[in-house]
């Protein structure tokens, strides 16, 4: 409810924030290991689009840390 009134690249703005260093690994962890499906959800999907497409948030990743088990 608090993010539905930004209508910005990420969750409080155009760069990224605490919050989506919060919000960024729990929104991908739901929609592909719970398989949520996220129509239900227009503002987390566009935030998770945004995710996708950053290089900072995909370089941090844990299937991109050399340490991770999987």
């Amino acid at each position: 409810m608090l993010l539905k009134d930004f209508a910005s690249r990420y969750a409080t703005g155009d760069e990224v924030y605490m919050a989506d260093v919060f919000l960024a690994p729990q929104i991908v962890v739901s929609t592909t290991r719970f398989n949520i499906n996220m129509s239900k959800f227009p503002t987390l999907s566009r935030l998770y689009e945004s995710y996708k497409i950053s290089p900072e948030l995909e370089a941090s990743s844990p299937e991109r840390q050399p340490d991770a088990v999987h």
